[in-house]
């Protein structure tokens, strides 16, 4: 995640707690954000590669010409662990404490899903760059209260299914492994494939479903296939 993204994440909070008429709304004191992100170095989201830029975006906000002006802004952080147990047992205990107004993450998709669920029961914002296909699918119903901060997987497979369209072509094969880029972000090949995979069955075009164990079996049907 870059340093300007999160910038406007925050950005986005002052906007939701400014009144464009009024001014600030009144606002407790202080301003308590509670930031899930994984603590490990290795996660694309990690604290430690986002933190810089949360301080960069507070002292915009804090600036005279910010939004909200000398306003105290509190940073609460907690490991999400990409784990939608740990982050959701994180949520649950600042939520308890009273310690947040708005969530930032998690971002990763499994995490981000079971808070952003919750989130319509206790009138929190949440600021995420998830971008799993249900998040949008189910915006209005399932996550109301949840503004993704990166593009929807969902136009994945209006993306797929144009191109197919376009040039006239019948068949995709689409080769995945779920697991390879665990650490940088869990299961996103996956999230990324079912995207298309359920883009093409909703616009009518096949797209049969196949699971290899192992990649012998993978490449024996792929010279079939082929």
């Amino acid at each position: 995640m870059s340093s300007v993204s999160f910038i406007l994440q925050l950005g986005l909070l002052t906007l939701l707690l400014h009144d464009p008429t009024h001014g600030v709304r009144d606002l407790q004191d202080p301003v308590m954000m509670v930031v899930l992100l994984p603590s490990t170095d290795y996660a694309q989201y990690s604290i430690k590669r986002v933190l810089p830029a949360i301080q960069i975006a507070v002292e915009k906000v804090n600036a005279p010409d910010g939004y909200l002006p000398g306003q105290a802004i509190q940073i609460n952080y907690g490991d999400s662990n990409c784990s939608s147990a740990e982050s959701m047992n994180e949520a649950i205990s600042f939520f308890v404490k009273k310690m947040l107004h708005v969530f930032l993450g998690p971002s990763c998709d499994y995490a981000a899903a079971p808070i952003g669920r919750q989130t319509r029961w206790w009138n929190i914002p949440m600021l995420s760059m998830a971008s799993a296909r249900d998040f949008g699918m189910e915006k209005k119903s399932l996550y109301p209260m949840m503004t993704r901060m990166w593009a929807n997987m969902y136009q994945i497979g209006i993306l797929f299914t144009n191109l197919l369209k376009h040039f006239n072509w019948s068949k995709i094969k689409l080769i995945y492994s779920p697991d390879d880029v665990t650490n940088y972000l869990p299961r996103v090949c996956h999230l990324f494939s079912e995207s298309v995979h359920f883009g093409l069955q909703e616009s009518k075009l096949s797209a049969p479903y196949y699971k290899f164990e192992n990649l012998g079996i993978l490449l024996d049907n792929m010279a079939t296939e082929i």
